[in-house]
């Protein structure tokens, strides 16, 4: 799958609420039928819970927004294995939820 092509919303929270924070996809609040995540790919401080989530002694994250670059960008490294993710993004929820997926699929 090519996460950088998935905008923010309802498609990536959800793959973020189950590859990473390890809800159950038939969980979760319901609303016609559809479950409802919390807001990973536009708010910043539930974006910040997927950091705390990847988040360890071998990881690191760094997130930032290029002088003269209107977007954000997030790489996550493993301090053995080098650059495990990166991705940009118009907004830094979106721009971590994405390399956080692309992260997870890194051998």
């Amino acid at each position: 799958m090519n996460y950088d092509e998935l905008k923010a919303g309802q498609e990536l929270d959800a793959l973020i609420a189950v590859k990473v924070m390890g809800l159950p996809a038939e969980t979760g609040h319901f609303m016609i039928h559809a479950p409802i995540y919390l807001p990973y790919s536009t708010n910043i401080s539930s974006a910040w819970e997927v950091v705390e989530k990847i988040k360890t002694p071998n990881i690191r994250i760094e997130i930032q927004m290029p002088f003269g670059d209107n977007r954000w960008i997030c790489w996550i490294s493993n301090l053995k294995k080098g650059t495990i993710g990166g991705a940009g993004a118009d907004c830094a929820a979106t721009a971590i939820c994405r390399a956080v997926l692309k992260a997870k699929e890194t051998p």
